[in-house]
């Protein structure tokens, strides 16, 4: 761990996750980059259709929107300068980066060129018709970020991880290909790994079947000594929830696919759904190439 990412919008959200990053930097001697998206497109068709429906409304002419962006931009340096001036007081030093074009794409460009090895960010949670049809930059981020992304909800102070548990079906290859990344993250944090497998009612498997099922994977991969728990819950993700508040994880992980589009669709977006309602904060992994 050489280099973390915290993602801003300098919310209530985001001081909880800058928080966390102050307790994750001491705790593995990480140097610490700041970005702040403006996503100018975005805010500008907000703004646009709020108003009228029309995007082309007068007094939003692109030479005012031009001015609006760049008052954004600015206060966001300021912003960004504050943040950089608090950290300073802590003893570390952040890299700051205010991003004017589209956030996905600056996140991973910003990765691949400052070897980002892992995204903190808070997260505002979303429920109901957002959830379904919009999402919210947690869930974007997770599904198409490169490297590990570590969502946080609510303050945990201080931020201490211990625990970590980690929920799968152990069916998938490619999951469970990553287990010695996720041990190896357990490990940096001195933390304790538990593993879990839920049980529901749609995908009911009987607990002697189960067991043995798991207990090969992890012994293939050496893990065998860490604890298993078979969780039973009416759904998968109330189930990694659960399980977590019981057993007082400090993190839940878990590997997502990224799929979009209709793949995305047709999938369960466990990863996802958790983010959004999780008081745990939740890492997430994608499954290399």
């Amino acid at each position: 761990m050489k280099n973390i990412l915290f993602l801003t919008d300098f919310s209530e959200a985001a001081n909880a996750a800058k928080n966390a990053c102050l307790s994750i930097c001491e705790q593995t001697n990480s140097n610490l980059h700041a970005l702040h998206a403006l996503d100018a497109v975005n805010k500008y068709m907000t703004m646009a259709l709020s108003s009228s429906g029309d995007p082309m409304v007068p007094g939003l002419e692109p030479q005012m929107m031009l001015k609006i962006v760049e008052q954004h931009k600015d206060q966001a340096q300021k912003e960004m300068d504050k943040l950089k001036l608090e950290f300073d007081s802590f003893g570390l030093q952040i890299e700051t980066f205010v991003s004017s074009n589209d956030m996905l794409d600056d996140v991973n460009d910003y990765c691949t060129n400052k070897h980002i090895d892992m995204i903190v960010m808070g997260t505002h949670g979303s429920s109901g018709f957002k959830e379904a049809f919009v999402g919210s930059n947690a869930q974007r981020i997770v599904r198409y970020a490169k490297v590990p992304v570590l969502t946080i909800r609510h303050d945990v102070v201080p931020f201490k991880v211990e625990k970590m548990l980690f929920a799968s079906n152990f069916k998938e290859d490619a999951i469970n290909k990553e287990l010695p990344r996720i041990n190896e993250m357990a490990d940096l944090f001195n933390a304790k790994l538990n593993l879990v497998y839920i049980n529901t009612p749609a995908y009911f498997e009987n607990t002697p079947k189960s067991e043995k099922r798991i207990k090969e994977v992890l012994l293939s991969y050496r893990l065998d000594q860490n604890d298993l728990t078979i969780f039973n819950d009416y759904s998968i993700e109330d189930g990694i929830i659960h399980c977590g508040e019981e057993q007082k994880a400090d993190v839940l992980v878990l590997v997502t696919h990224g799929y979009s589009g209709i793949k995305k669709w047709l999938s369960d977006d466990v990863t996802e759904t958790v983010v959004n309602h999780s008081a745990i904060p939740v890492l997430s992994f994608h499954i290399r190439d």
